[in-house]
């Protein structure tokens, strides 16, 4: 399960938000009871693709790369 501040990458593009497939962000807000999140994705340089924080992303679109509920 997907949580706050967990390290994700997207599984596809999202061009109309400049968002491409595999690039990483961290979550930062769960919608839907979980099953919806707000995603600050960065791109190569570090900064954050602005456009994506107004999308909210399914589960099935994001890929857990570290979670930080277990530590």
């Amino acid at each position: 399960m997907l949580g706050l501040h967990d390290i994700v990458k997207i599984n596809h593009d999202d061009k109309e938000h400049g968002v491409e497939k595999g690039q990483q962000g961290t979550i930062i807000d769960i919608l839907a009871d979980g099953d919806a999140f707000v995603v600050e994705f960065y791109d190569n340089d570090g900064n954050t693709i602005e456009d994506a924080l107004f999308v909210d992303y399914a589960s099935d679109e994001l890929i857990l790369v570290t979670s930080f509920n277990n530590l």
